[in-house]
């Protein structure tokens, strides 16, 4: 299998859902949203230190850091 598909395989066994339309994965209990461009620019372990990551706000995992603005606006629309 592919190194993308064990990627998003353990993305979903971890409670992270797909959002089409801005191409994230994204688990509001761990509060963290990872774009795919992330996911295929970094290998497994670095998404798995993602994910086991502590914290209490929101966290990226971008390419590039979006500005507040867009993230808030990203955080509204996968809280619907």
């Amino acid at each position: 299998m592919p190194s993308r598909g064990r990627k998003i395989d353990l993305l979903k066994r971890e409670g992270f859902r797909y959002h089409f339309d801005r191409e994230v994965y994204y688990n509001q209990r761990l509060k963290k949203i990872f774009s795919l461009e992330w996911i295929e620019d970094h290998d497994e372990g670095w998404l798995k230190r993602g994910i086991e990551e502590p914290g209490a706000k929101w966290k990226f995992y971008f390419n590039q850091e979006p500005s507040v603005t867009v993230g808030e606006l990203i955080i509204r629309e996968l809280s619907r």
